[in-house]
Formats: C-alpha cells, sequence, structure tokens
C-alpha cells in the first residue's frame, strides 16, 4: 500500500467538511461553531491563508485517510508544529508527514499536537521514538467535555536515515 501526500485543493472541502462533522472536531482544537459547509469554507480559507503552513489530504491506493497540516514554522529556533487526523495506518502516515517536512525544511524539531482521545496516533507517536514533551491539561472542550492534548516532540533522527 502506498501513502500519498497531496496538497489541498478545492474539491477537498466537502471531505474536510465531512470528518471535521463526524469527529465532531476542528482544526486546530479551536471551539468554533461549524453547522454548515459555509461557515466551515470561510473557517477553513482563513486558517489555509493565515495559520497553516502545508495542508496535506492523504490517500492510499482505496480512499483518503485524513489529513496533515503544519503550523507555527519558526525559522529563529527551527521548530514547527504538526496535527495529522487519520482512520488508519496512523504510524504510516505521522512518519512519512515527519520525514516530509523535515526533507522539505531545515527543522531540527516537529511538535506533534494529539488529542486525548486519539489512541492510536498516541501509540504511533511513541513507537516513533518521540519524546512526550507536555501534556496539556483540559486544553480542548469537544463533544462536551474538556480533553487533554500530548505535545510528542519528533526529532529529525527519529525518522530521517542520514546515512
Amino acid at each position: 500500500m502506498k501513502i500519498t501526500f497531496r496538497r489541498f485543493r478545492d474539491e477537498d472541502l466537502l471531505y474536510l467538511f465531512e470528518r471535521c462533522t463526524r469527529d465532531k472536531g476542528v482544526m486546530l482544537n479551536e471551539s468554533v461553531p461549524l453547522s454548515s459547509i459555509r461557515q466551515f469554507s470561510a473557517y477553513f480559507y482563513d486558517r489555509l491563508n493565515r495559520v497553516y503552513h502545508d495542508f496535506f489530504v492523504v490517500s492510499d491506493d482505496e480512499s483518503k485517510l485524513g489529513y496533515v497540516y503544519s503550523f507555527d514554522y519558526r525559522i529563529y529556533d527551527l521548530n514547527g508544529r504538526m496535527f495529522v487526523s487519520a482512520d488508519r495506518c496512523h504510524l504510516d502516515i505521522l512518519i512519512s508527514a515527519a520525514q516530509k517536512l523535515f526533507e522539505e525544511y531545515p527543522l531540527k524539531k516537529i511538535f506533534c499536537w494529539v488529542r486525548q482521545d486519539d489512541t492510536e496516533m498516541r501509540k504511533a507517536a511513541e513507537r516513533i521514538s518521540a519524546k512526550l514533551e507536555a501534556v496539556l491539561r483540559e486544553y480542548i472542550y469537544a463533544d462536551g467535555k474538556y480533553l487533554d492534548v500530548f505535545v510528542y516532540g519528533i526529532s529529525r533522527e527519529d525518522v530521517v536515515d542520514e546515512r
């Protein structure tokens, strides 16, 4: 199975809206009511222009698997953040996304934010030697409750073989 990363295109908007509606979560974990595609569209394009550095839709040979975005890329310390939302293949997507960002940018470390209820992504981060850097207690409010966010630090040597 081959996982591909494709930059966001306008035709992906409905897919992203349906994912966010299904997952009862919003990108960047902001408490924003998005009950229609029109509201979501305004929200998403604003974030695409002002917040997200890269935004990829992830697919395999059969279907779309999720999305990955990077943000807060800081040239002064070579750190950045990324968020990954996936239905399956969590480990492969996380490794591939980190490798892609390390190859494209001179990053030292990527901080991957993972919601408390995303146990598969937490397991994936722990399997690639990512270090748990912080736990943000009750950081987001989703689906009627407060959730912690786990911040994993992924170093270049965790995912890139530079031999």
